[in-house]
């Protein structure tokens, strides 16, 4: 598997070799291009679909394919010869190791493949493979299988094809149209080489249990949480890093699709609200309340641009009430808008962006539970969706804040000021410019102020929490997710957390059961049950590093979810710890209470010896440890690795604003790194923040901490002085 990794699953077939016994191919061809179907996936990067290739093996509609084709967390469409597309609705076999996977499809078909047996993998025997290289679908190529290869330990069938990317999972078959292999890996040395599976690796698979997980389970990407949301009416809702996403027609009255949140809501008086952003201003989406959950609710949400309360009583339009519909000038088309409701009783009052629009007396009080709709076909964005008690606000707590920021804009000008500034009307338009102007600059500033507000309490929370004794990494971590997301909210992720920690207690024994035996019933809970694997296609998205992202798509790298497998553990009893060896982060615990087990969560949960996972260690990255070196890391080191891959991704994609609040993180925990102090320095001085790059280099200069070049330093700080001098800023020492 690790070989599969290095070369980066590039695979697949051009189409454009000749072949002398062209008939024959040709002949071949024919009798396979209908078994063959076109595999796309769409991962956590929106709109990038994956294309690879599958084949059909069975009348029932089983389909051979490359386990890295579908990846995990992924929804998989498969697209037949004759142009039908379908999603997968099973995953029936996985063989990681051997690169292999066998799905179902709701499509039976006319054709399929048989599988022939190594006997007839012979050197030299002429092959054909089709698939599609570059999205050319249904391309052909021939050549002749080379031979056979030792690869990662496994035997591998070495092909004299040109291969491409696009096609990976197509069958290598033979004359006879029988299936030698399964395409694979392409060579790094060469263009015309490339590796399949042996067919008797997908034989023997096919003989194993079924593991038979249903698309549902599976397609964890962007999935929501069943025990948090129904889904109502259709339509395709789905979550990205604390936001919602619905799409698709819904099949209740005016195409409405709705997402009902489960939590108990209290009774009499409660408050609903959410931000939301339509991309089209004719569709319509936003709060519902006082809802049964299918038919009836009421609704508040921008449609064509203008406010609109309804009361849905049924299934119809004649059990339909518009009960009110305006324009506001506060409404931001086409971004996002706030929306809050506030249910006392018999009524309830609707706000648009922080302002009162309509107030409501009913009937009867407005019960039953709370959510998300849309209505056409729209399609929306939401975040920020809470509800709860009516949160008592301290007026002079408020009062106080505001005063702090001061009035930025006086009240409007009466009208004999209007004329006045008529009679010189461009002078009156060039000294309004200038207003402007200063008035954004002050709005910039309460911007840049906010998000240090924001980001000060990212870094108090972090602080205090690493400073616990038995503190919640995964709380921890999710604040660190908060540097990168804003709009999530961590208790509600907790919530998340919280709750698979007490399904995973009633998975227990009664009786009192070793730590080997709670490792097995997490082993299933966590991978089985709830489907957290590790990314391939994405490893190095900052999406595998942010905490939120890794509960919402049970998907991320061997540091995330080891935290989230070691705090499950620790709630179990076992007394579990982290371990960063290069390159490679695992978890380990001592059931004998003497030697360490170490657990590979990024490979499904394996378990260890010290010494086997130190020789794991040295084929990952070909450092040599020895056992005695071997310590836990701590809480501080494990956050500080998180944020330090983050920092790294934002360095690599040049978004200096981001590598300066992870790099904040990090010296937070940990004041005296000073490389990531220099760093930040630099950063800082490039974005022309030359203050608080000075302090930076003011603090190393202080402390001369051992490594840092102090004369460099000094000449760093007289660059920053004279540019803070050309651009009117004083140093304050």
């Amino acid at each position: 598997m690790l070989f599969l990794k290095q070369v980066g699953f590039l695979c697949l077939f051009a189409f454009s070799q000749k072949n002398e016994n062209s008939g024959i191919v040709e002949n071949i061809n024919l009798q396979v291009r209908p078994s063959i179907v076109v595999l796309k996936t769409v991962g956590r990067n929106e709109g990038r679909e994956a294309l690879g290739t599958g084949f059909y093996i069975s009348k029932d509609g089983l389909i051979a394919t490359n386990y890295h084709v579908i990846g995990e967390g992924k929804k998989v469409i498969i697209e037949s010869f004759d142009g039908k597309s379908v999603e997968a609705t099973e995953i029936v076999h996985i063989d990681r190791e051997n690169d292999l996977a066998v799905i179902r499809g709701s499509i039976k078909p006319d054709k399929w493949l048989e599988l022939a047996t190594n006997k007839d993998a012979r050197s030299g025997v002429p092959i054909v493979a089709v698939g599609n290289p570059q999205g050319l679908k249904h391309s052909v190529v021939s050549g002749v299988l080379s031979g056979k290869r030792e690869i990662d330990g496994r035997e591998m069938l070495q092909l004299a094809i040109p291969i491409e990317p696009g096609n990976s999972g197509g069958p290598i078959v033979n004359s006879d149209s029988k299936v030698l292999g399964v395409v694979t890996i392409k060579s790094l040395v060469t263009e015309n080489l490339g590796f399949a599976v042996p067919v008797d690796s997908l034989s023997k698979l096919l003989t194993q249990k079924p593991i038979s997980v249903s698309m549902k389970a599976w397609a964890t990407i962007g999935a929501l949480d069943d025990s948090l949301w129904d889904q109502i009416f259709e339509g395709k809702w789905r979550q990205r890093a604390g936001k919602i996403f619905g799409e698709g027609n819904g099949n209740g009255f005016g195409g409405r699709s709705l997402l009902i949140s489960k939590k108990k809501v209290p009774e009499n008086s409660y408050e609903v609200e959410c931000w939301v952003k339509l991309d089209d201003e004719t569709g319509a989406a936003g709060i519902v309340f006082g809802s049964d959950s299918q038919n009836r609710q009421y609704g508040f949400y921008p449609s064509n641009s203008q406010m609109r309360l309804t009361h849905f009583k049924g299934p119809d339009v004649y059990s339909w009430q518009v009960l009110k519909q305006e324009s506001f000038e506060f409404y931001s088309k086409l971004d996002w808008n706030h929306l809050r409701v506030v249910v006392l009783g018999k009524m309830f009052n609707c706000y648009l962006n922080g302002k009162l629009v309509y107030e409501v007396q009913t009937d009867e009080s407005v019960v039953g539970s709370v959510g998300l709709a849309r209505f056409r076909g729209t399609k929306a964005q939401f975040k920020g969706f809470k509800f709860g008690k009516l949160q008592d606000q301290d007026p002079k707590t408020i009062q106080n804040i505001k005063n702090a920021i001061g009035e930025l804009f006086s009240n409007s000008p009466q009208n004999e000021t209007v004329e006045s500034l008529v009679r010189k009307p461009e002078l009156a338009k060039k000294a309004i410019d200038g207003e402007i102007k200063i008035q954004l600059e002050k709005i910039n500033k309460l911007k840049s102020l906010k998000e240090e507000i924001a980001q000060k309490e990212i870094l108090s929370s972090l602080n205090k929490l690493a400073k616990e004794k038995n503190a919640n990494l995964v709380e921890a971590a999710l604040w660190i997710s908060k540097m990168e997301h804003p709009e999530i909210h961590v208790a509600e992720y907790m919530e998340v957390y919280q709750g698979m920690e007490k399904s995973l207690k009633t998975m227990l024994p009664a009786q009192k059961v070793t730590a080997e035996k709670k490792i097995e019933i997490l082993n299933k809970f966590f991978f089985a049950e709830k489907g957290f694997h590790g990314s391939i296609h994405d490893y190095y998205s900052k999406s595998n590093s942010c905490m939120s992202e890794v509960l919402d798509d049970r998907e991320g790298i061997p540091i995330t979810l080891s935290i989230v497998y070691m705090q499950l553990a620790r709630s179990l009893g076992v007394s579990m710890e982290g371990f960063g060896f290069p390159g490679h982060f695992m978890v380990g615990f001592k059931p004998d209470g003497e030697l360490w087990k170490i657990v590979d969560v990024y490979d499904e949960g394996k378990v260890f010896s010290l010494n086997d996972a130190l020789r794991k260690i040295k084929e990952l990255s070909g450092k040599v440890l020895e056992a005695e070196d071997v310590k836990p890391a701590t809480d501080r080191e494990i956050l500080v690795r998180v944020l330090t891959n983050l920092s790294n991704i934002s360095q690599r994609e040049k978004d200096d604003i981001s590598v300066v609040r992870f790099l904040s993180g990090i010296l937070e925990l940990d004041p005296d790194s000073f490389v990531e102090r220099s760093t930040r320095a630099l950063v800082l001085s490039r974005m022309g923040r030359f203050e608080k790059a000075l302090n930076d280099v003011n603090y190393l200069l202080d402390n001369e901490p051992e490594g840092l070049n102090v004369e460099k330093m000094r000449e760093f700080k007289i660059f920053i002085e004279n540019q803070m001098k050309k651009t009117g800023m004083e140093a304050n020492e």
